[in-house]
């Protein structure tokens, strides 16, 4: 009854444009709030005003930034990380269907990465997980193949930072900060493409969908925990 009310309230004129407004408003409060919610372990603040494209591109740098303590960072290959990358790059390109593209896109976009010895740099380091969690991003949209190919895109992003994490265990709190605000950052950038009719101003509906899919994607690291 009460839905049926508000919808023939806004079929009139003024008062439609008003509550039209406020719900827009309402949604875009919601945005900005999720987005402080979700990116809180890097301390991180959405600018004033409600959520938009430009705050969501604002959140995006704020996170690529929490990875600066990095920078100037070298890593060796050790035999851990030989194990663990070997193991996630089998699985990749073992995918039936999918396995060539993905060891296409390790092969062009993170093996220059690394030198001759397997050596990276920390810029490399943040450089391999944008271009790993592109690759899982775009593989979970291509069914229970494409599924796999994104676990083992995961799987190797994990073996990447078992490195940093055995070498530089100095910086695991600003790491472990920086991958749960990434983790948090994914399921807003997936809800707000669901919504770009809207402005990319997602509503509490679109957020859980994506939160429950990005929950899959991480599995058992309880990546959409909040």
């Amino acid at each position: 009854m009460a839905g049926r009310m508000f919808n023939k309230l806004e079929s009139v004129p003024v008062v439609g444009d008003m509550m039209g407004a406020r719900r827009a408003a309402s949604v875009g409060d919601y945005g900005r709030a999720q987005l402080a919610e979700n990116l809180a372990p890097i301390g991180y603040q959405p600018p004033a005003g409600p959520y938009s494209q430009d705050m969501l591109a604002h959140a995006q740098n704020a996170v690529g930034d929490s990875y600066n303590f990095l920078n100037g960072r070298n890593f060796a290959m050790d035999q851990q990380g030989v194990t663990d990358m070997g193991a996630a790059l089998d699985a990749g390109r073992t995918v039936p269907r999918l396995g060539d593209e993905f060891g296409a896109v390790v092969d062009r976009n993170v093996g220059p990465l690394f030198d001759a010895n397997g050596n990276f740099t920390g810029q490399g380091y943040q450089d391999a997980m944008q271009q790993l969690r592109s690759a899982q991003t775009s593989f979970g949209q291509d069914g229970a193949m494409g599924n796999m190919a994104a676990d083992a895109a995961s799987q190797l992003e994990d073996a990447i930072s078992g490195i940093v994490a055995r070498q530089a265990p100095d910086v695991a709190p600003q790491m472990q900060a920086a991958n749960a605000a990434y983790r948090g950052l994914v399921p807003i950038e997936n809800a707000s493409i669901s919504s770009t009719n809207n402005a990319g101003m997602f509503t509490p509906a679109q957020y859980g969908r994506a939160a429950v899919n990005n929950t899959r994607r991480f599995g058992g690291r309880g990546a959409a925990a909040r």
